[in-house]
């Protein structure tokens, strides 16, 4: 009996500034890796379970589990428990603030002033939405 699931990948996925950083340190190997872990994942009634889980996975598909396990360690792409199980994090949460990084801005003396990241919240609206917003800020200044 052929068993169906259907693995629902998050459309704004790579939006994620994790997943861009994935792809920027690894390329598509690393990116590939992450899928790998979240297709096995998305095979079991929950998704934590403990890292050996993939071993065999990694063995019948000739791909190596140090790697796997750099991806699933290095990335903050899983959360994990205190168990050492791990489960997929959640990718662009709509309510979490992002960590960004502004430009360095000089001060009244001419020295630039250190770099600053600054928490910006994630906004729910379109595109649309955020245009006009961004138009309007242009006005302003």
């Amino acid at each position: 009996m052929k068993r169906n699931f259907y693995l629902q990948h998050p459309l704004m996925a790579m939006h994620d500034p994790r997943m861009q950083y994935l792809l920027k340190m690894e390329k598509l190997k690393g990116t590939g890796a992450y899928w790998f872990v979240i297709e096995k994942l998305a095979m079991l009634p929950g998704s934590c379970v403990d890292m050996e889980f993939l071993r065999p996975y990694c063995k019948m598909h000739k791909i190596s589990f140090a790697y796997v396990k750099k991806i699933i360690l290095g990335y903050e792409l899983f959360d994990f428990e205190e168990d050492g199980s791990f489960a997929p994090a959640e990718l662009n949460p709509l309510h979490k603030p992002v960590q960004k990084r502004e430009e360095t801005v000089a001060d009244k003396t001419g020295k630039p002033e250190d770099s600053v990241r600054k928490t910006v919240p994630k906004t729910t609206g379109n595109v649309s939405e955020s245009s006009v917003s961004w138009s309007k800020n242009d006005e302003k200044r």
